[in-house]
């Protein structure tokens, strides 16, 4: 048997002694305790952690999954091929994690501008069809002319 499994045999076996013993050093050492927490919670370790933890219970993919989407989209965004723009305390964000919100299914990744999109549009592709539509009838107001006119100058 190695070192390594040596100890996590000894320790799987006093597993309750050793929680014991941390806890009782953590209400004794309260600022050492903060500082060793905050110390790790801050560290590239501790945020990859945290980051795994989140993508695993909200969406079942794990940070290496992200990342290696992330590297397939080449840093951009699913629909609008931009890099993410928006910040939060000076920092850019990530790139979202579109998901189906019936089957949980995970899509693609998605900017903040586009991922909102999505939502706002209750994931619909009807809604989304007549915003096209809309859009597209629209430019001729751009110039001045209504829709009517517009067909009519089309068609002579």
């Amino acid at each position: 048997m190695s070192t390594g499994a040596y100890y996590h045999d000894y320790y799987l076996q006093y597993r309750e002694r050793y929680k014991q013993r941390a806890k009782a050093w953590a209400l004794l050492n309260p600022e050492k305790r903060k500082a060793s927490v905050d110390k790790y919670r801050w560290s590239d370790k501790g945020i990859d952690t945290k980051l795994n933890s989140t993508f695993l219970r909200q969406y079942g993919i794990t940070l290496e999954q992200y990342n290696q989407m992330l590297i397939a989209q080449n840093n951009k965004c699913a629909i609008c091929n931009q890099e993410e723009t928006k910040q939060l305390k000076g920092v850019i964000q990530r790139l979202s994690v579109d998901h189906c919100h019936k089957t949980g299914k995970v899509r693609q990744l998605l900017c903040n501008r586009c991922n909102r999109l999505l939502a706002l549009a209750n994931d619909s592709i009807q809604i989304l069809e007549n915003a096209l539509t809309y859009l597209r009838s629209s430019e001729y107001f751009y110039l001045g002319l209504s829709r009517l006119s517009a067909y009519t100058i089309s068609t002579n």
